[in-house]
C-alpha cells in the first residue's frame, strides 16, 4: 500500500505499510461480540519490551458494538470494540477482576479500557433488554362483545333454578317432569331475546361491511345493576344505540290525547301500548351521552333505535318515529348508523376503544 496508517491496540501501533507478511509473521484471529466487516487484511506491528517491532497479521479484524463503562455506569455506544488475548496482566474496568496474560478480554480503542467477557455480556445483555423495554407492545385487539351473552346466561339461570326447585319437591321425577313440560314463557323469552341480538348482529355486520362503522355488543348501562345495552354501533356521524327486539304483530306509532291532555305519540304492537320500550332504548342514549360528557365528547350525536328482527310487521311505506327514536328494521337501522358526520376513521376508532373499555360485558 502507498499509504500508512498507523493505530494502536492496547499501546501496540498497528501499520499497513507491506503487502506480503514475513515468514515469521503471527496469525491473529480476534473473535466478537458482534457483526464482523467484511474481511480486510492488514498488518499490527507490536513493540517488544526491549523495543523491537515485529508484524503481526490479523486476516479478520472484528467490529462490535462499542462497550463503554464508565466508573459504575455502563453505557452502549457506536465505536469499535475488540476481543484480544492480553500480552500484559490488566483489570477489568467493571467489575475491577485481575486479568492474566493471554486472558482474552475486550479492548476498548477509544477510552483505552479492558473489559473482561463476561462483563460484557452482562452489558451486551442489559443493552438488549432496555431496547426491547423500549418498544411499544402492540395494542389489544379490541372485544366487541358477544351479542346475547347476557340473556343466554339469564335464561340458562331460570332453567336450572326451576330444576332445582322441582328437585328439592319431586326428586329426580320432578326434574324430568319439569324438562317434559317444557319452559314458562317468562323464561322462554330470554332465549328468544339471546337468539334475536344474535341474528340481529350478524345481519348488522353484514350491512356495515366497509362503512366505517364498529360495532359492540351487550354491554351494561353505566350505573345500572343490570341493564345492558343490546348493540352500539360508531361511525362517521356518531353513535347509535340500537336494542334489538323480537315481538311479533302489527307495528304502529298512533297519537293519543288531546282536549284535555298533550298530544303524544304511542307504540302500538299487536294492539298492545309498547311505548315503553322507547323510553327504554332513550335512557340508554341518556347514558352514553352523560359518559361522553364526563370524557369531554359532548360533540359526538348519539340517536337510538328500536330494531325489530322480523318486519313483517312494519309498515311498506312508512317509517315510524317517537321523539327522534327510529323504528325500523335492520336495514334501515344500518343506514342510521352508517350515517355521515364530521368523524374521521381515527377518531372512530378511538372513541370505539374508549368505550369499549368504559362500557364492560354484561
Amino acid at each position: 500500500m502507498n499509504a500508512a496508517v498507523s493505530k494502536t491496540v492496547s499501546g501496540v501501533s498497528t501499520s499497513d505499510e507491506g503487502s506480503n507478511p514475513s515468514p515469521s509473521v503471527a496469525v491473529v484471529r480476534p473473535g466478537n461480540l458482534g457483526d464482523p466487516l467484511p474481511r480486510k487484511d492488514g498488518l499490527i506491528t507490536k513493540t517488544s519490551r526491549t523495543g523491537k517491532r515485529f508484524p503481526v497479521e490479523i486476516r479478520e479484524p472484528a467490529r462490535v458494538k462499542r462497550l463503554a463503562v464508565c466508573a459504575d455506569q455502563w453505557s452502549v455506544g457506536v465505536q469499535d470494540v475488540k476481543t484480544i488475548a492480553l500480552r500484559r496482566p490488566d483489570r477489568c474496568i467493571a467489575c475491577e477482576t485481575k486479568l492474566a496474560v493471554g486472558e482474552r478480554a475486550c479492548w476498548d480503542r477509544a477510552r483505552r479500557t479492558i473489559t473482561c467477557l463476561a462483563c460484557a455480556a452482562r452489558i451486551a445483555e442489559h443493552e438488549h433488554s432496555a431496547a426491547a423495554a423500549a418498544v411499544p407492545e402492540a395494542p389489544a385487539a379490541l372485544e366487541p362483545g358477544v351479542a346475547g351473552a347476557s340473556a343466554k346466561r339469564e335464561y340458562q339461570r331460570r332453567r336450572d333454578a326451576r330444576a332445582q326447585h322441582a328437585r328439592q319437591q319431586l326428586g329426580t321425577l320432578g326434574v324430568v317432569l319439569v324438562r317434559a313440560g317444557g319452559d314458562p314463557r317468562t323464561t322462554r323469552v330470554w332465549k328468544q331475546g339471546a337468539e334475536g341480538e344474535e341474528k340481529l348482529a350478524k345481519r348488522l355486520a353484514e350491512l356495515l361491511e366497509g362503512k366505517g362503522v364498529h360495532l359492540l355488543h351487550d354491554r351494561r348501562v353505566p350505573g345500572k345493576q343490570r341493564a345492558n345495552i343490546d348493540h352500539i354501533a360508531i361511525g362517521p356521524g356518531g353513535i347509535t344505540v340500537i336494542d334489538a327486539k323480537t315481538l311479533h304483530g302489527q307495528i304502529r306509532v298512533q297519537s293519543v290525547g288531546g282536549l284535555f291532555s298533550p298530544r303524544r305519540k304511542q307504540l302500538r304492537v299487536a294492539g298492545r301500548d309498547r311505548t315503553a320500550l322507547v323510553r327504554g332504548v332513550q335512557a340508554q342514549a341518556d347514558a352514553l351521552r352523560s359518559l361522553l360528557a364526563s370524557i369531554r365528547k359532548t360533540e359526538v350525536e348519539v340517536r337510538c333505535a328500536l330494531c325489530f328482527i322480523g318486519v313483517d310487521g312494519l309498515p311498506m311505506f312508512r317509517r315510524l318515529e317517537i321523539e327522534g327514536t327510529i323504528i325500523d328494521g335492520p336495514e334501515q337501522v344500518a343506514k342510521l348508523a352508517a350515517r355521515p358526520g364530521p368523524l374521521e376513521a381515527a377518531e372512530v376508532e378511538d372513541l370505539t376503544a374508549r368505550l369499549a373499555s368504559m362500557l364492560p360485558a354484561a
